[in-house]
């Protein structure tokens, strides 16, 4: 949830066109939280999870979140997650339903896809 009210907050500044300081405050904050709680083990929905992280972090033109001594690369760190987790037909599948081989693979080819353009730009 935190990942998705970070990209609402950076969508809302784009539209503005300018850059507004309580938004910046919540950004921080969020992002401190993010250092702080990252990880993918838990997470009960991984693919979607990476996909709005990598949205929030392209949108908010972040390469890492968190305090300097919790920074999170998470280009670096979601990709190597995929690494370990792609099948070795090329899918990536969660345990569930909602995760299924069609759309936990569209949810990686998109964090992969903003990975790239972000890193790129």
């Amino acid at each position: 949830m935190t990942c998705a009210a970070l990209l609402c907050l950076a969508q809302i500044e784009d539209v503005l066109g300018k850059k507004q300081d309580d938004v910046a405050v919540a950004m921080n904050k969020g992002s401190a939280w993010l250092g702080d709680n990252f990880t993918l083990i838990r997470a009960s929905q991984p693919y979607y999870y990476l996909d709005v992280l990598s949205r929030m972090g392209t949108t908010a033109r972040r390469n890492k979140f968190g305090d300097k001594d919790k920074a999170h690369d998470w280009r670096r760190e979601g990709s190597a997650w995929l690494v370990e987790h792609q099948h070795k037909d090329g899918r990536f599948q969660g345990d569930n339903a909602i995760n299924g081989p069609v759309i936990g693979t569209a949810f990686a080819l998109r964090f992969l896809h903003a990975s790239e353009k972000s890193a790129n730009d």
